[in-house]
């Protein structure tokens, strides 16, 4: 049994949207929901997102990595998390 987050616009975690406490604080508790515990030591895989959003889920202790759609079927089972923009999903 999985769980999504959808929002509305994939630049809502990124850069300068990112920056806002209140994005950053959904990011966070997003992440951690998503995992199904506190973000220290969950290793998530980004595809489609900028620095902001691993520099601000690695400073609650998780480990993130930049990820191709194409690294996608190998890197599934090393992952506990997995954040996508829409726009990346056309490539996977």
């Amino acid at each position: 049994r999985g769980r999504a987050v959808a929002v509305g616009h994939e630049a809502f975690f990124g850069g300068r949207n990112l920056a806002a406490a209140d994005n950053a604080r959904f990011a966070r508790n997003a992440a951690a929901w998503l995992a199904g515990r506190p973000l220290a030591g969950v290793r998530v895989g980004l595809i489609g997102q900028d620095d902001a959003l691993a520099e601000l889920l690695r400073g609650d202790g998780a480990r993130c990595e930049a990820l191709r759609p194409a690294d996608l079927p190998a890197a599934l089972a090393r992952l506990d998390l997995l954040w996508i923009d829409q726009s990346s999903l056309d490539r996977v």
